[in-house]
């Protein structure tokens, strides 16, 4: 249980930092020198870059403990659900029908390779 913990963990800290990202380029306008960008962005880039470093130190770790064909398709699924969310509640996106199927046969292949079930 403890190596879920630590997936979910590293996959939130990579979601926030592409959020942290989209929010840094919605700044740019055609007009903005780079100077001005950065002194408008940058500590979105920087709390990106710290949530990056910190989901690669932490899938480092899950790793070295778990399943390399275990850990990675949770750390993924996870990572595409919590896209889905975002997309929703923070960017306010459409999700499509065809986008939550998606995500529901990522889930059923996570299951069936994490519980070995075939």
């Amino acid at each position: 249980m403890n190596g879920i913990i630590i997936i979910a963990c590293a996959s939130i800290c990579n979601t926030l930092a592409l959020v942290l990202l989209k929010m840094a380029g919605k700044l740019i306008t055609p007009d903005l020198s780079l100077w001005l960008f950065l002194h408008k962005s940058w500590l979105l880039i920087v709390g990106g870059i710290f949530l990056y470093s910190l989901s690669f130190i932490l899938t480092i770790k899950i790793l070295t403990d778990n399943s390399f064909l275990t850990a990675v398709p949770i750390f993924v699924g996870i990572n595409f659900f919590l896209t889905v969310m975002v997309s929703l509640f923070i960017f306010k996106e459409p999700i499509v029908l065809s986008s939550l199927a998606g995500i529901g046969f990522i889930f059923l292949g996570v299951w069936l390779i994490s519980t070995n079930a075939i």
